[in-house]
């Protein structure tokens, strides 16, 4: 009696195939192959994260000569950095279902340019306010990145090599805020502290031609919906939490704003879980215990926790 030929799997679209192992719980279960082999996709990528985490830390010391050339009160100014980061809790919770539904790819590009165009802005900025303004528009693409940059790590490196992978991202993770300060009061000390903004143009639009020479296409996710309910909770308790930690001091820690604006965000979280445990059809992360699809803390950026949402619909090429 002959024994009927073993089928192979079916390959995916676009040079995708399912992982041998299963997976990896919480993580993606397909790996594209880059042409040019993982290494270098993995640079470009960790020049996008050096470059979003680098504006981060280099704002910070330009603050007290924007606070003279604009004339403002040193409260007032500090929403260049305040607004940026209650721009980014918003953003972040919104990013996985902006990588599943548009493609991984395409929205990393898109938020390296849109970085780069906000950079740009932030430096032509005329007064305070303007400022402040295109300093939340920039935080949209660089709350973005850093989800979409992991999702895109742990999809292009193969299993084995993650350990290593994962170390030379870590890397450019810690050198960029050692390195913001130093480069930061260069600028602002013998050039001008607009060029801490102009600087992210040309590495982003360099970043994204390199993106989009060598990072393989990933597939689109087709049916997944936007959990609005989930993301109202999630994004108005994260804002609540993140304008209450960040005026606290200014406002007093007893005041009754800080106070309100904590209680708000217990209770607003809290009905983001139950929401997602109970109501969410396809909710943006697994409140779940044990081996299921759900979100995974990125390494330390000073930024609102990000994650990557894995998910086995049917993929849509490019």
């Amino acid at each position: 009696m002959t024994r009927p030929a073993e089928t192979q799997p079916a390959a995916s679209p676009n040079g995708l195939a399912d992982r041998p192992d299963g997976g990896v719980p919480g993580l993606p279960t397909r790996r594209a192959e880059p042409a040019v082999g993982w290494g270098l996709p993995l640079t470009v990528l960790i020049a996008g994260m050096f470059m979003s985490i680098l504006d981060t830390t280099i704002v910070n010391v330009a603050i007290p000569t924007i606070q003279n050339e604009f004339g403002v009160s040193t409260d007032d100014v500090q929403w260049v950095v305040t607004g940026y980061t209650l721009a980014l809790g918003v953003v972040v919770p919104v990013t996985a279902w902006l990588g599943d539904r548009f493609g991984l790819k395409r929205v990393y590009n898109l938020a390296l340019l849109a970085f780069a165009a906000g950079s740009a802005l932030c430096g032509l900025a005329w007064d305070l306010n303007s400022l402040v303004a295109f300093r939340i528009f920039q935080a949209i693409p660089g709350g973005i990145l850093p989800v979409i940059t992991l999702s895109i790590l742990y999809r292009i490196v193969p299993r084995d090599r993650l350990g290593a992978a994962m170390g030379l991202y870590g890397l450019g993770i810690v050198c960029a805020p050692a390195i913001g300060p130093t480069l930061g009061g260069y600028l602002v000390e013998y050039v001008n502290w607009r060029l801490i903004f102009y600087i992210n143009v040309p590495i982003g639009i360099l970043g994204a031609v390199a993106a989009a020479l060598v990072l393989p296409r990933f597939p689109r996710i087709a049916g997944r919906r936007f959990d609005v309910l989930g993301f109202v909770t999630v994004a108005g308790g994260l804002f609540a939490l993140l304008l209450a930690t960040s005026e606290g001091e200014s406002w007093g820690w007893s005041s009754y704003r800080v106070l309100g604006l904590i209680t708000y965000s217990v209770l607003s979280l809290a009905l983001f879980v139950v929401i997602e445990l109970e109501r969410a059809p396809r909710p943006h992360t697994s409140a779940r215990p044990g081996p299921r699809t759900g979100w995974a803390p990125t390494p330390p950026t000073s930024r609102p926790a990000a994650g990557i949402r894995r998910s086995d619909r049917r993929p849509v090429p490019d």
